[in-house]
């Protein structure tokens, strides 16, 4: 697309901003039609007198919207929208169920097993009592706002987020409703819109999403079995220079990886000499007896420390508070105010007391009772599946066969640049530490390019996999989960994410096989049983939610290398 030029007369906010909505309203009046490339970003910088980082913030603003997807070499496209009249017969079918892969209510005479929530082991009896105690103690508290905060609450946060050698003074405490508005009000009190903040490649995808609803920008860390690779957290500092950084440094979500002492002191380190600020959500830390020491102790004076009762007493208390350096209280406070209307003196005064009364010690108890009980049943179903699973831990992270190699193949494949699976329990400890080999693949090919043999070598490797059918009834129970909570990315208007880095790591590491070799990227066809539709293994990943089965193919391409692929 040449002839078109975006009119920017009018609008208000940064340029990428006005550029973007610009781009936006032109796609819905239909002057930009599905399939339309956009200029290249050095040729609209030049024509609107931009720099060429002001279009690309643009363009990435868009993807974030769902509107258009870029491939590197290609340029980059609009996508067709779900609303177009004009929709085909071969558009991607919507997921059955939109709104997520959870059943928003469960079927009669069941139980929820979906959610990491404090499971039910009689914790409404106590709180039915405290509940009956305050509303006859301060039934004028109740019936107001809460406009000051009493000490109480402070020293009931101190108690609880105190782990290890790690004790919060409470002056350093504000409450908060849930671990994720504390984080939130973290992220929207000391980073401002455009900032960078850097989450790994697989996280908690709430926090990302949230982030991305107030304007921040997402920088991706790579990670590995290990934990978060503090070579390439450097990395990323230098080159885009986040604001912040989220983590989950003991137990992280969803692959349950545990950052060693040495890590977290280089990460430390890092985030000191970049000026990055680490929120460290340690959520799951207290249901552990993991003795390594918080982040927080190498890196007191910018480490957020967050956490609360909804995984080991009450998800329906609300009940959460975070730790942060004494000057950043109040403005997180009154952040967290902003956005969640304040905290309600009835659920903030509940979880102190349970905290300080002792019960919410011993309901964790009971907890950690009943989720050990329900792993040792995943365990046993899962038995000869290669899977992640740690006691008193209320998920498993299940690892799924790469599609078209044998499983005594697979761990050669596995050390390819071009063909990459997650990490199984067949592959020689010591060889590599990656159980997320996207990223770790892609720091080989950084350090050191594949000769024009290797590449070949590759390349014939590829040719020996064939097309795999995964039935999609199969695919919604074990990875519908994954799916859900690895994409950081904002919520999509279209059934085919375009994250550029996390939707490719899903794309590889769980439906489709990495094709790539170090001269060129070659393209993966995603066949339904009625439509074929093209995926990039690199940035795109189709929907599996339908009816029928999901089968992977390659197409032929010629490899610049030399070597047909």
């Amino acid at each position: 697309m040449t002839s078109w030029l975006p009119d920017l007369s009018s609008g208000t906010g940064p340029l990428y901003q006005r550029l973007a909505d610009r781009i936006e309203a032109d796609i819905d009046r239909g002057v930009l039609g599905a399939g339309t490339k956009l200029p290249p970003q050095r040729d609209l910088a030049y024509d609107i007198g931009a720099t060429v980082g002001t279009i690309g913030r643009a363009y990435q603003l868009l993807r974030e919207r769902g509107l258009v997807s870029g491939e590197v070499g290609r340029g980059t496209y609009v996508l067709k929208r779900h609303s177009d009249s004009t929709q085909q017969s071969d558009a991607i079918p919507l997921p059955a169920h939109p709104e997520g892969t959870r059943l928003t209510v469960a079927p009669a005479g069941k139980l929820r097993l979906d959610s990491t929530a404090a499971p039910d082991t009689g914790q409404g009896g106590a709180i039915t009592d405290l509940l009956a105690q305050i509303t006859r103690d301060h039934a004028y508290e109740i019936a107001s706002y809460t406009r000051d905060f009493p000490q109480r609450w402070m020293d009931a946060g101190s108690l609880w987020l105190a782990r290890n050698g790690f004790r919060p003074a409470p002056d350093s405490i504000v409450p908060t409703l849930g671990t994720h508005a504390a984080v939130m009000a973290a992220i929207a009190a000391l980073t401002a819109p455009g900032d960078y903040i850097a989450f790994e490649h697989l996280t908690y995808s709430q926090v990302s999403r949230s982030a991305g609803l107030v304007g921040r920008r997402i920088a991706l860390v790579g990670s590995d079995a290990e934990g978060i690779d503090p070579e390439d957290f450097e990395r990323v500092c230098a080159q885009k220079h986040p604001r912040m950084m989220f983590l989950m440094p003991t137990v992280q979500n969803p692959t349950l990886a545990t950052i060693d002492v040495g890590r977290r002191r280089d990460i430390a380190l890092i985030a000191r000499e970049y000026n990055v600020l680490l929120v460290e959500d340690d959520l799951y830390g207290g249901l552990t007896e993991d003795k390594t020491p918080l982040l927080a102790e190498f890196a007191p004076e910018r480490t957020i420390v967050a956490s609360g009762l909804s995984k080991s007493v009450s998800a329906g208390v609300r009940g959460g508070w975070l730790s942060c350096p004494p000057a950043y209280r109040h403005r997180i406070q009154v952040a967290h105010k902003m956005l969640t209307g304040g905290m309600p003196f009835l659920l903030a005064e509940v979880g102190s007391r349970l905290v300080l009364s002792g019960k919410a010690h011993e309901i964790r108890r009971n907890s950690i009772a009943e989720i050990n009980a329900r792993i040792a049943i995943v365990r046993e179903k899962l038995a000869g599946f290669t899977f992640q699973a740690r006691d008193n831990v209320p998920f498993v992270w299940l690892t799924l066969p790469t599609p078209g190699f044998p499983a005594r193949s697979r761990t050669r494949h596995s050390r390819t640049a071009c063909c990459s699976t997650t990490r199984t329990s067949s592959r020689p400890a010591g060889r590599n530490r990656s159980s997320m080999p996207c990223v770790s693949a892609s720091r080989r090919r950084a350090r050191a390019p594949m000769s024009r043999a290797a590449s070949r070598s590759s390349a014939d490797c590829w040719k020996k996999a064939v097309p795999v059918t995964i039935p999609s009834a199969e695919l919604q129970s074990v990875i519908g989960a994954a799916c859900a909570s690895a994409l950081p990315a904002a919520a999509r208007r279209s059934s085919v994410a375009t994250s550029p880095a996390v939707s490719g790591q899903i794309c590889r590491d769980v439906i489709l096989p990495q094709a790539r070799c170090t001269a060129c990227m070659p393209r993966l066809q995603v066949r339904t049983p009625s439509v074929p539709l093209l995926v990039s293994s690199q940035f795109t990943m189709a929907s599996v939610f339908h009816g029928g089965p999901l089968t992977a193919i390659r197409s032929r391409s010629k490899c610049r290398s030399g070597s047909s692929r």
